[in-house]
């Protein structure tokens, strides 16, 4: 709104600096002496010539200013949120939330397979999770937000993969997944990108939704392998 009253403003400016004195305009004073001079009829038509060049940047003005505010109540009406600087989330059916609105502490697989279901690797022995760290986040009135995995993963051929996921709770993003949340998540299933990060290494990001939760996951491995991407859909 403040730079949609600068522009305004601006219009007004300009249209003032149209209005300072200037050298071209004593002839016009001439004119209009002469004019003094002339028959009534004459000099009615002068003033109206007159009046009609100064009354038409006006009418200009006034009408670029109700059209900007015409175009600006109109956004406002039609979206209530138009002009509240904290109206950005992008999908108002979800709660946004702040990490210092949880607290978080260790927990075991047994108390969080339901949600994450980590044991489906080890279903046909094709992975083997050698490594893992578990955690829970709460808030204060002890509902759970979401569940945040660490894990090492190694294949039958060998490959390594470290996994991180997050599994948060549907209907509710912490605020700095927003963004990630808006661009993946939807109804579209199970969406997966994989490239080489800045460091060499090759990274696999997933995204689903299973089990009333919404899950983000991060796989990273030392060479081109599809195992990040395979070890995800298992958890599905």
């Amino acid at each position: 709104m403040m730079k949609r009253n600068d522009e305004i403003q601006k219009l007004f400016d300009d249209y003032a600096e149209e209005l300072t004195p200037r050298e071209e305009l004593s002839s016009k004073a001439k004119n209009a002496m002469t004019a003094e001079r002339q028959p009534a009829s004459s000099r009615a038509k002068t003033s109206w010539t007159i009046h009609l060049a100064w009354a038409i940047p006006v009418f200009c003005v006034l009408l670029v200013s109700l059209t900007t505010f015409g175009t600006v109540f109109a956004n406002i009406f039609a979206n209530p949120d138009f002009n509240n600087p904290n109206a950005s989330s992008p999908d108002s059916r979800v709660q946004y939330y702040t990490f210092t609105d949880v607290k978080g502490r260790a927990v075991q697989l047994a108390d969080c397979d339901d949600i994450l279901n980590v044991s489906a690797l080890a279903g046909d022995g094709e992975f083997e999770v050698v490594n893992a760290r578990y955690y829970a986040f709460y808030t204060e009135n002890g509902e759970l937000r979401y569940i945040k995995a660490l894990l090492g993963v190694r294949g039958d051929d060998g490959a390594f993969t470290e996994l991180s996921v997050i599994a948060e709770a549907d209907g509710y993003v912490r605020e700095d997944l927003t963004e990630v949340y808006a661009n993946n998540f939807g109804g579209r299933g199970f969406v997966c990108y994989s490239d080489y990060g800045g460091d060499g290494e090759y990274v696999t990001e997933g995204f689903f939704a299973a089990r009333g939760f919404h899950f983000y996951a991060v796989g990273r491995s030392g060479q081109f392998t599809d195992q990040a991407e395979k070890i995800i859909s298992k958890i599905l």
